[in-house]
């Protein structure tokens, strides 16, 4: 009962530590009520380097002389050789090196019990050199664990309230205060060039589009995205049921009309009737449009079959989302376009809008090589905004692409940085806050 109070009363001692000499004084003078030692040093341990802070009883250690020297060295070498499931060390002079053994002799106690302050998180952060005459027995090395345990996470929590408590005092500090506020305004002031950033494709630069030639219903579209045409191509097919019908129907109604005409031209002859001579007018004015009504049906049939306009490729996004489905007159079906006649179109948010001209510098990063950059002219700056597919306000911006790469498709889209004016670095940070400050308020 008596070594749980005092391993409790050691741990409460430890944890009420204001700064690492009291911790240090504690640990080096306090364990020993718990274990018994000849002589104890804390020391930590950080990014592979040892320090000594404290020696026990009211001696003062030396952090260069030989003795702390020599203690940090084989601490080292110890730390490198053990194994994380050992906490507690024992060393002798029989477990060095024959150049070691004469200075261990000279310097240190016959053994030497190595306690490892752990973290869960950082691992070793410390420990304490404890000096005796003999190895501690198993019942000792657990005691010693379980009050190390203890003093790894007070060390831990010191260790972080002290980093805390310096940066805290480096603020508070006038001086600090003024070199911070002299920075800060010369940050403010930094002279930097404003940049615009937007959303940019790779886009045909001279497409042909391919419309839907009537209303009716889109049967097969009969290439695939990307595919190759050549000029006169069938590409797609509409419903031709309803012309045909219409074809079939328009023949008909001329060939009643001309047999009219003959009958009653018949009868004029016969009867020399100047009513009749009337009628044979109205019909042939009736066949001349019935001739009209055949011939536009016939040209609606031909374009049953859509052909293609030029040379390239088809450019769309998924023949099964439009097939069977109806379609109006103009209806865009896809674009064949030259693939290596390109140009990138940037779309510009309203609110990111910079004084720019065609000869601001501009680039581009695509999102399939975003290692590599691209460079632009820009060739054509929208006035008016106008809303994307996603609703979004933009000004359609075109450049040409000076690096063309055969590799570059249509379609591809990435990022494009365009340069305007100088300013200062304060003014670029606040301008879109300010901005979204302005709508706020309704300035």
């Amino acid at each position: 009962m008596d070594k749980l109070l005092t391993l409790l009363d050691l741990q409460k001692q430890a944890q009420k530590a204001q700064n690492l000499t009291e911790f240090s004084f504690a640990v080096v003078n306090n364990t020993q009520k718990l274990i018994p030692y000849k002589q104890a040093v804390f020391w930590t341990y950080h990014d592979g380097g040892v320090m000594c802070h404290g020696l026990s009883g009211n001696a003062v250690l030396d952090p260069n002389g030989p003795y702390a020297t020599a203690l940090k060295r084989f601490i080292k070498t110890t730390l490198i050789k053990h194994s994380p499931n050992e906490p507690i060390l024992s060393l002798t002079n029989k477990d060095l090196p024959e150049n070691d053994k004469e200075e261990w002799q000279n310097l240190f106690s016959k053994t030497v019990n190595l306690a490892l302050f752990t973290t869960e998180h950082s691992g070793i952060i410390g420990g304490l050199w404890l000096e005796t005459d003999k190895a501690y027995s198993q019942a000792e090395k657990d005691v010693l664990t379980e009050l190390c345990e203890s003093y790894a996470y007070s060390l831990s929590a010191l260790t972080r309230s002290q980093h805390t408590h310096n940066i805290r005092n480096w603020f508070k500090a006038k001086k600090n205060r003024r070199v911070i506020a002299i920075v800060a305004i010369a940050v403010f002031f930094f002279p930097t060039q404003l940049t615009i950033t937007a959303p940019a494709e790779i886009v045909a630069a001279s497409p042909k589009v391919i419309s839907v030639p009537y209303d009716g219903i889109l049967e097969k579209i009969t290439v695939k995205p990307g595919e190759s045409v050549k000029q006169g191509d069938i590409i797609a097919l509409m419903d031709d049921t309803t012309i045909e019908a219409q074809v079939e129907q328009a023949a008909q109604a001329l060939k009643t009309a001309q047999v009219s005409l003959s009958k009653t031209g018949i009868e004029s002859l016969r009867d020399q009737d100047s009513q009749k001579k009337a009628d044979l007018q109205l019909l042939r004015a009736e066949i001349a449009t019935k001739r009209v009504e055949l011939e536009y049906a016939k040209t609606l049939f031909d374009k049953t079959s859509i052909k293609a306009l030029a040379d390239g490729v088809a450019i769309f996004a998924d023949r099964n989302s439009i097939e069977g489905k109806p379609m109006k007159t103009g209806e865009k079906l896809m674009l064949i376009a030259n693939p290596n006649d390109t140009e990138l179109l940037i779309r510009i948010p309203i609110d990111s809008l910079l004084p720019i001209s065609e000869k601001s510098k501009t680039s581009f990063y695509l999102n399939v090589t975003p290692l590599s950059s691209y460079r632009a002219t820009i060739k054509s700056i929208g006035y008016q905004a106008s809303p994307d597919p996603d609703g979004l306000l933009t000004y359609k911006m075109r450049a040409d692409i000076k690096q063309k790469d055969k590799d570059l498709r249509i379609g591809w889209k990435g990022t494009a940085k365009i340069k305007s004016n100088w300013s200062i670095l304060g003014y670029a940070v606040l301008r879109k806050p300010l901005i979204a400050l302005r709508n706020l308020l309704g300035l």
